[in-house]
């Protein structure tokens, strides 16, 4: 489960397109629209076809997303009464009862929404959290450089890397603990753009209802990320080598 504040649902839909994982179908777990498609045996609204899938995720009128993906829409027939009540109670109170992922609906994703506009996602596979964070790192970075070289006058246009996926992997140790990534204090110095990272404290996982206030200050700080404008590759700088320890898998 990966609880992130800043991904956008076009992030998702971006970095699942880019690996031919865009889900087929989804079951919506949002208030019931009667306008719209609805599944007899679940009541819940459903969006078939990745096409529609598509439009439904990259429609900024859409929020509040929640949603479980499935194969096909014969398998919402086997969902017992007490499957489609852990459902309910996942999109109602943001927490499972029982695992998210369903064996009859072989979902990759249980994608929630919560109050605060923050996104709790579970992914099947750790490699497609690392695909939706390489593409939003990557889009933060060169807004965050968009607007610092609007201020600078500097109009040459330029295209960043996109995120490695390898370099996500290294960052796994700091997820358990929260990551803050601050593209705020990003600095742009000597054709390197630099972001730091900080370990967020402990009471960010109890942020439901609220935006995370504070967060920067009252989180330590890790490593930085550093981009070459030059050579355009990222690399990692660890400044805080205990955090990066085995202790912390």
């Amino acid at each position: 489960m990966a609880l992130t504040y800043g991904v956008t649902t076009n992030d998702f839909v971006t970095a699942m397109r880019a690996m031919n994982g865009l889900p087929q179908n989804l079951l919506l777990l949002s208030p019931v629209d009667a306008n719209q498609e609805i599944d007899i045996n679940t009541g819940f609204n459903i969006v078939t076809g990745q096409n529609s899938v598509h439009d439904y995720l990259s429609n900024k009128q859409n929020v509040n997303m929640r949603w479980l993906d499935f194969d096909d829409q014969h398998d919402l027939e086997q969902l017992t009464p007490i499957e489609i009540a852990g459902m309910l109670y996942l999109g109602h109170a943001y927490m499972h009862m029982q695992s998210p992922f369903y064996y009859k609906l072989q979902n990759q994703y249980a994608f929630l929404t919560l109050p605060n506009g923050a996104l709790k996602v579970y992914y099947r596979h750790m490699k497609q959290l690392d695909r939706v964070l390489a593409y939003s790192f990557t889009s933060h970075v060169a807004t965050a450089f968009r607007e610092k070289r609007r201020l600078f006058f500097l109009q040459r246009p330029l295209k960043f890397a996109l995120f490695p996926f390898e370099l996500s992997q290294k960052l796994h140790v700091l997820y358990s603990d929260g990551a803050v990534f601050n593209f705020d204090g990003m600095k742009v110095k000597n054709g390197q753009v630099t972001v730091p990272i900080l370990v967020a404290p402990d009471t960010i996982y109890q942020v439901k209802w609220h935006e995370p206030t504070m967060l920067v200050e009252r989180s330590r700080p890790a490593a930085n990320l550093i981009y070459s404008l030059k050579s355009q590759e990222w690399k990692l700088e660890v400044t805080n080598q205990e955090l990066f320890t085995t202790q912390y898998l």
